[in-house]
């Protein structure tokens, strides 16, 4: 496809704004990576476009990018022109440049599992919800305050949850998540001691898992006892429908947040 029309996206870079670009060099006969970007600037790919060998890449989507969050630890959206060729979770343009950049990833990762966790125990008059909204209490006043002491008040829940019978397995997993994005976000020290720290690649582990269990409750609520005598591929392809469903929602709420971000209002 050739257009004028600008393409939007997103796309991981490298924290000294470098990424593949799989530009072909015929003197080397190899490929020259990384490529540094300069936002606002347009680039042009003059070789051959081809997905995964030639040509600036980029995703449509959140959903679509987070499987290539290990390419770099910096979100940018994009804009693209010229001759663009789409691909199932990615397209490769000739023209591209970095309008956008989400920035506190980790941040964005906190405020997303605080989210999750409200929609998730909102309603829910357990132990377990009981200690979930506490752990939101205190995950807010840390997003408010990034100090020490903030944070060893949300670790201290994590002393309580601990405790036998107190909690089931979702809602401490849910609180680990809280500790990590908080822990990781929130303390510059522990930033620059752990450069490498990706917050929306372990993010998309943290959907998936959160997917899975929400499926597989929502199929329990479903199905009840009968799941013993349904067939094993039938309860299968209904956790995996409820599965989709919830990544879904749970990408959407995503892209709000990181919207937000681009905008300034995080």
């Amino acid at each position: 496809m050739k257009s004028e029309e600008v393409v939007r996206g997103y796309k991981f870079v490298g924290k000294d704004m470098g990424s593949s670009t799989y530009t072909y060099n015929k003197k080397t006969g190899d490929y020259d990576l990384p490529y540094i970007w300069k936002l606002g600037r347009w680039k042009k790919h003059s070789g051959k476009l081809k997905l995964c060998a030639s040509g600036f890449h980029a995703s449509n989507t959140i959903r679509e990018v987070l499987q290539f969050a290990h390419l770099g630890n910096r979100l940018f959206m994009v804009e693209a022109k010229g001759r663009i060729m789409p691909g199932d979770s990615k397209f490769v343009a000739t023209q591209m440049r970095l309008v956008k950049e989400a920035k506190n990833l980790d941040k964005i990762a906190l405020v997303f599992t605080i989210a999750l966790i409200r929609r998730r125990f909102y309603k829910d008059n357990t132990k377990a919800g009981e200690i979930a909204r506490k752990a939101i209490k205190a995950a807010e006043v840390l997003l408010k305050t990034n100090t020490e002491r903030n944070l060893r008040n949300l670790k201290k829940i994590e002393e309580e949850i601990k405790t036998p019978n107190k909690v089931d397995n979702e809602a401490y997993s849910y609180l680990c998540w809280l500790i990590e994005f908080g822990n990781a976000g929130c303390l510059k020290k522990t930033r620059e001691n752990n450069k490498k720290y990706n917050a929306l690649e372990r993010l998309s582990r943290v959907m998936s898992v959160s997917s899975k269990q929400i499926a597989e409750r929502e199929t329990e609520k479903l199905i009840g006892n009968q799941r013993r005598i349904l067939s094993s591929c039938f309860t299968d392809d209904i956790i995996e429908a409820l599965e989709n469903k919830e990544y879904e929602s749970q990408c959407l709420l995503l892209t709000s947040i990181i919207e937000k971000s681009m905008r300034g209002e995080l």
